[in-house]
């Protein structure tokens, strides 16, 4: 998969002096001035992952409970297609991502559980995604949850997310790939306008502001095969770019555009 666009407010999350908002108290050298110049020359660098997102917004807007904005029902992932499968998948990595920072062990325990099915729903190869990615360090997930070892919890979602992508690309599923990210991305995005709308700062939410990088998500759906979801993720993008449009100089939003987008959002919802 190629390289993603990244905007200018996303480098901002990458700029970020904290890597984790836990006990580790890691932290990250900024990137000098040279380094930022070098990336927006050459336009291309992995997007960042929901975890740099969820911290970013941590650090900008203070703790949030972020379980109240996701959906915990548990759904039968055998009735669903590959395809919605990578979308779901997606969405709970995601999850998983914010409720790590979160520190939220009870919510997070049921989200690992979920991913853990959703795994060994996805064949690749007629095996188990769940096997492919190695059932050991789903357990170690499990794990370290319990253990409460939050900075080895979201390396371990990383490696978890990294390895997905990689048994997706071996068995030559891109747009399970594909899906996947998007599905990770659509969640990601709609827990960082919730939580915005519920903090509303208006010189805060320019890390929302991520046209380029829908642009290019748009042009990446529109190359997968047909799938029922497919219409409803290319309206859905398109229609956050609309308001996204009408975004100040300044790349911030005003409430009633971070309201439209959470509208908007709410339709992810029921395909994720």
């Amino acid at each position: 998969m190629k390289n993603r666009l990244v905007t200018l407010s996303l480098i901002t999350i990458l700029t970020s002096t904290i890597l984790f908002a836990d006990t580790s108290k890691k932290e990250v050298k900024p990137l000098t001035d040279a380094e930022k110049k070098a990336m927006m020359t050459s336009s291309v660098f992995e997007v960042p992952s929901a975890g740099a997102l969820a911290n970013h917004l941590q650090k900008n807007l203070g703790a949030i409970e972020w379980s109240k904005f996701m959906d915990f029902k548990v759904q039968n992932i055998s009735q669903l297609s590959d395809k919605r499968r990578a979308l779901h998948l997606g969405s709970k990595g995601a999850d998983a991502y914010f409720l790590a920072i979160a520190q939220d062990s009870s919510h997070l325990n049921g989200v690992s559980k979920n991913i853990n099915n959703t795994l060994n729903q996805i064949k690749l190869d007629k095996k188990p995604l769940s096997k492919l990615v190695g059932k050991k360090n789903l357990k170690a997930l499990e794990d370290t949850i319990k253990a409460k070892k939050w900075a080895k919890v979201l390396d371990k979602i990383t490696k978890l997310k990294d390895k997905i992508s990689q048994e997706f690309s071996k068995a030559k599923k891109e747009d399970l790939k594909i899906l996947n990210d998007i599905g990770g991305w659509l969640e990601g995005y709609r827990l960082a306008v919730e939580a915005s709308k519920g903090h509303f700062d208006a010189s805060k939410t320019d890390v929302l502001v991520q046209d380029d990088l829908i642009e290019y998500l748009l042009k990446e759906i529109k190359g997968v095969k047909e799938f029922t979801e497919k219409e409803t993720i290319i309206k859905i993008l398109t229609d956050i770019n609309g308001v996204l449009s009408k975004a100040s100089k300044e790349h911030t939003l005003t409430k009633a555009q971070v309201t439209e987008l959470s509208k908007i959002l709410a339709n992810a919802t029921s395909i994720l």
